[in-house]
């Protein structure tokens, strides 16, 4: 089941012009505790390594890698941190060759399994 906010950020993505590359801004805010469906608890972090491990092949199946990871500590211009709404505890840029590619991803199958772990794992994020 999708949100509304991620069917229109895929809708957007579809009218990407489907020759160019796509490059994607993760900012992630973990959870302290991550909760499945189940009621299993796990940290946020180890949520979203599960994540990653699952999800990792499929992404590089379809082209896509990491061409820039960081932890975002100081942030010149932008929302104030020092709330704490806008401090994210992960940052990095996943690189797909277009944009049917990113698509092709997010409905593998496999896919729609591994992305309980995000769900388990991120308190917020943003993607630009």
């Amino acid at each position: 089941k999708l949100s509304m906010p991620v069917v229109v950020e895929m809708l957007v993505i579809c009218f990407h012009p489907c020759w160019m590359k796509l490059n994607m801004l993760n900012l992630i805010k973990l959870k302290e505790t991550g909760t499945y469906e189940d009621g299993t608890t796990v940290t946020g972090a180890a949520a979203y390594a599960a994540y990653g491990r699952e999800s990792g092949p499929i992404f590089r199946r379809v082209g896509g890698k990491i061409i820039w990871r960081g932890e975002p500590k100081l942030m010149l211009i932008g929302p104030d941190q020092t709330s704490g709404t806008e401090a994210w505890d992960l940052a990095f840029v996943a690189y797909y060759p277009n944009a049917g590619a990113f698509l092709e991803m997010v409905t593998d199958p496999d896919y729609r399994i591994a992305v309980k772990h995000r769900q388990a794992a991120v308190e917020g994020a943003a993607r630009r």
